[in-house]
């Protein structure tokens, strides 16, 4: 049995923006300034966490994002020299005109470390690809196209990976075909107990296909990345909809790491998910939440995967794709558009602790669209 997988990316932050409630469209619109002159700052990044929206200001500073599906999302702006800026924005109040001031960043490029062994470092480098993009179909056909900003060290003592980057890796995923700009706030890996976490904010922006083909591919990947995930999972409960969608949940307990018992029977979704109030869910439930996908098997990948974490000779049998998710706190509280107020506060292993960064879609992705 391997060890949970900590999905606290920023990403995750958004993650599940349920087409449900995303009718409707709103404006975001303002002007970014140095904190110092007062001056506006031109070409500033300005998007959405997790999203393939976005753009940058002009020569006054200023900024539109129209077309916004209604919900929480976390406004970003990013400028080379000034500190990253992030602001919690609900569509249901008004975001027009916001003045933003950005402050300088006192950053030191002396702190960059050169690198002294290069072996070392693709080691590493290997490493961290294998844990932040994953060992999927997707993650074959990823690439970070500047793994040279990344700097490792690593923990003799307690065997821990860490991983920092000074500039926004850019990624290319070929197989779902979006390029996404990663700024890392925090990676690391612990070979002792076999878990591994990264946190950070993506940006998500379409290729282009080039030909029919290219795009048919991508759209059928999409789906498939999108179905069984965790957020089908939580939009699926949003919704009513989650055994029609294929979910089975059943409560699971464990007393140490070798010992696992799975209830016979599904759990009643009223007993762990309600709603709080007009816009809010609240998820809570004690132990694990045993969920198997029942419309997917388990790719050929993940049972390689899972051999090599339970050291075994060949795959196992292929069994339905299942995962498990447990809590850190007594409760989720979820915006009725699949915003996570504190992600930090869940675990997840199994099936969804395999797909990693490789296998997200941005929080905008519509199934129905594509």
């Amino acid at each position: 049995m391997h060890g949970f997988l900590v999905l606290i990316t920023g990403l995750l932050l958004l993650l599940f923006s349920s087409t449900a409630h995303a009718q409707n469209k709103s404006q975001i619109s303002g002007a970014v300034f140095d904190a110092e002159t007062d001056q506006p700052i031109i070409g500033a990044h300005v998007f959405l966490n997790g999203t393939t929206l976005g753009t940058v200001t002009g020569n006054d500073g200023t900024f539109k994002l129209p077309d916004i599906p209604e919900g929480i999302y976390q406004l970003v702006i990013r400028y080379v020299g000034f500190q990253e800026y992030g602001q919690q924005i609900n569509t249901e109040d008004s975001e027009d005109n916001l003045t933003i001031y950005l402050r300088e960043d006192l950053y030191e490029l002396g702190e960059i470390n050169v690198i002294s062994n290069r072996k070392q470092w693709l080691e590493r480098l290997e490493t961290f690809e294998t844990k932040f993009l994953g060992v999927s179909k997707n993650a074959e056909q990823t690439e970070i196209l500047n793994p040279e900003i990344l700097q490792f060290e690593f923990d003799e003592k307690n065997r821990i990976l860490t991983a920092t980057a000074y500039e926004p890796l850019i990624i290319h995923n070929n197989g779902l075909g979006y390029e996404i700009k990663f700024y890392l706030k925090e990676f690391f890996f612990d070979e002792k107990n076999f878990t591994s976490a990264y946190y950070g904010i993506p940006f998500f922006n379409e290729m282009e296909p080039g030909d029919k083909e290219t795009q048919e591919k991508w759209i059928k990947n999409r789906k498939f990345a999108y179905w069984g995930s965790l957020q089908h999972f939580i939009e699926s409960l949003i919704e009513g909809t989650y055994h029609e969608q294929g979910f089975e949940i059943k409560a699971e307990i464990r007393e140490n790491r070798r010992f696992r018992e799975v209830s016979k029977d599904t759990v009643r979704i009223s007993d762990i998910f309600y709603r709080k109030d007009d816009t809010t869910y609240e998820l809570s439930f004690k132990h694990f939440l045993n969920v198997t996908y029942q419309k997917e098997i388990e790719s050929y990948e993940y049972r390689m995967w899972q051999s090599v974490l339970s050291v075994e000779q060949k795959p196992r049998t292929v069994n339905l794709q299942n995962s498990v998710l447990t809590l850190k706190t007594e409760s989720l509280l979820i915006d009725q558009s699949g915003y996570v107020s504190n992600p930090q506060n869940y675990l997840v292993g199994g099936y969804w602790a395999f797909e990693v960064l490789a296998d997200l879609l941005p929080i905008n992705y519509k199934l129905e669209e594509n």
